[in-house]
């Protein structure tokens, strides 16, 4: 479904834009779809979306359909991909989503190689509003990184611990249900042998009283 939002939206874009790798980009699908490739891209696919979504964020302007090309390039753990992909979220308004790209998956490479002076640092800077001398707080990251897998466990656990708690309120409902049938049959029996009895002794009486 991604690769047909892919195509139409490239279809729909200006011509100039898709000079040079569009016919290679289409090309690539077709092989894919073809091979049952399914949500997998091969690497051409990938760098002809790469550049198709720089040409636009270059120019500032938005995409129509742009998270079809950020899902592809988020489905890898290459750097240039996933720096395109988290710079497109931003050009296209969802900057939130960028800076999650940025903090969980591009920072903390570039601090192992300690390569603060790669483009997608600086990229970074600007889109969290940083100036381009800004000292990167990693700690404060981690904190708050730390936090949201905090709060993304939490509610994980709530949302398997709610169909437990359904099953509690059954069993404890079926538990009621059969101590109330239980406790209506001693009655009844109760009931019956008393009225047994009174019928009994009732039959005793008028035997005692035609006797007399």
């Amino acid at each position: 479904m991604n690769k047909i939002l892919l195509i139409l939206s490239l279809s729909f874009t200006s011509l100039s834009a898709q000079a040079g790798f569009f016919s290679s980009f289409m090309g690539s699908v077709a092989a894919n779809s073809l091979t049952g490739g399914g949500e997998s891209y091969v690497n051409s696919d990938l760098k002809s979306m790469r550049k198709y979504v720089r040409y636009y964020n270059g120019k500032k302007q938005k995409i129509p359909g742009y998270r079809a090309f950020t899902d592809a390039l988020e489905s890898t753990n290459d750097i240039e991909f996933l720096s395109a992909a988290a710079y497109t979220h931003h050009i296209n308004g969802d900057t939130k989503k960028a800076l999650e790209i940025y903090e969980q998956r591009l920072l903390p490479i570039s601090r192992i190689r300690s390569n603060e002076g790669s483009g997608f640092v600086a990229d970074y800077r600007v889109v969290a509003g940083l100036s381009s001398s800004a000292t990167i707080n990693y700690d404060t990251l981690y904190k708050k990184n730390k936090a949201r897998q905090d709060a993304e466990q939490y509610k994980l656990l709530k949302k398997e611990d709610k169909p437990r708690g359904y099953m509690k309120l059954i069993v404890y409902g079926f538990g009621m249900l059969a101590a109330l049938l239980i406790i209506g049959i001693i009655i009844g029996i109760m009931i019956f042998v008393q009225l047994k009895v009174i019928k009994n002794n009732g039959f005793q009486r008028i035997g005692l009283s035609e006797s007399n």
